[in-house]
């Protein structure tokens, strides 16, 4: 079969890519926002990465169905949030 990819069979390395492809994207909204840029550009930013996941998305929900596909882009989004703020709790802290 033509295109055919082993690694590919029943989907699961393909969604696997497209978590880990919508978590960059949910990254580097993350870091459009605490970033350097200001104004306009950050918001160009990360609407752009916004764009991209929502595409990932949509391929994502092929795989796994449009429910499902919605869990992960929440739970991915959670992850990033809350790890950013993490992030940025922990090096506002005085060392001990």
């Amino acid at each position: 079969m033509s295109g055919y990819d082993p690694s590919l069979a029943g989907g699961q390395s393909e969604v696997a890519r497209l978590r880990r492809q919508i978590e960059a994207e949910y990254l580097a909204m993350q870091r459009g926002l605490y970033g350097l840029a200001f104004g306009r550009a950050r918001h160009q930013v990360i609407a752009f990465h916004l764009r991209r996941a929502d595409r990932l998305a949509a391929r994502l929900a092929g795989y796994v169905g449009e429910a499902m596909a919605l869990q992960t882009l929440c739970q991915l989004y959670d992850e990033v949030l809350n790890q950013e703020v993490s992030d940025a709790l922990s090096s506002s802290r005085p060392s001990s």
